[in-house]
Parts: structure tokens; sequence; C-alpha cells
């Protein structure tokens, strides 16, 4: 199952409790429901959230080059929503 923050493979953690956790940003996934319907419970981390508006306020490309070499673009955002150059 893919991770709704970074997309990234989530991991089951408690398959009685159908909980999911993603081990690139921490996001925890809850899959609530009748089998065959569960709907996803997902929420991104606080970190993640604050980096997103921290991505944000970067102008100087030199600096958003490291925040993506560093690889923290890709931890807090899926493909379809990362930064371009």
């Amino acid at each position: 199952m893919a991770c709704p923050t970074c997309d990234c493979t989530m991991q089951m953690v408690a398959p009685d409790a159908n909980l999911f956790w993603c081990p690139r940003c921490g996001t925890l996934l809850e899959l609530r429901g009748p089998v065959g319907k569960e709907r996803p419970n997902a929420e991104a981390p606080k970190l993640v959230q604050h980096c997103r508006g921290f991505e944000r306020t970067l102008t100087d490309p030199s600096l958003l080059s490291a925040f993506r070499a560093l690889g923290i673009s890709e931890s807090i955002n899926t493909p379809a929503n990362r930064r371009k150059a």
C-alpha cells in the first residue's frame, strides 16, 4: 500500500487493527470499515507539515536544491506534489 503522504510503501504494524506505518515519513494509516469497503484514515505527521511550510518559503535555488538532495522533499510530498527546480 502506498503512503498518502510520500508514496513510499507502507508496512503493516498491527494486522488485527489494520494499522500501517511509513518508514520514510512516519505517517500512520488505519483502515476503517467493513472488509472490502475499508476507508483509509491518515494524517501527515506534524514534522512533515512543518517541513512543507518551510519548503514553501525557500526562494534561493541552492537551498531548494539542498532540500531535494537531502531527500527531504521526497519524504514530505508525493511525486505529483514535489516542487520543480
